[in-house]
């Protein structure tokens, strides 16, 4: 799997805070929160995340915001699951959120080891 890419803290441009809003219904405020329950990784891997709107001399993923996927429906603050990495929220997606699917891939995993 390609590799995800780095980026500087900051990466945010000026209509990332309203699209959070537009898209989730989060507030700068919920974001952050977000943020802080995490401590900047991903819920799903751990990888440190790079902050949007905050400029530091560091480098990391962009974060995802997760949520529930309801049909017909637009995603309000309290569908909003955490923040992800592409990855994660990627397999997420691909496995439709199915825990059995999960549970799978982890025995098959464990059966026939681990690759880093």
């Amino acid at each position: 799997m390609k590799e995800q890419e780095l980026v500087g803290w900051g990466w945010a441009g000026k209509q990332w805070l309203p699209q959070q809003w537009i898209k989730y219904r989060l507030q700068q405020p919920d974001w952050e929160q977000l943020w802080a329950e995490q401590s900047g990784c991903c819920a799903g891997c751990g990888e440190e995340f790079a902050h949007p709107l905050r400029k530091e001399g560091r480098v990391g993923l962009k974060p995802q915001t997760d949520h529930l996927h309801i049909k017909g429906k637009q995603c309000e603050r309290e569908d909003v699951r955490g923040l992800l990495c592409g990855r994660c929220n990627t397999l997420l997606g691909k496995i439709r959120d199915n825990m059995v699917v999960l549970k799978g891939l982890l025995a098959y995993l464990k059966k026939y080891g681990e690759l880093s």
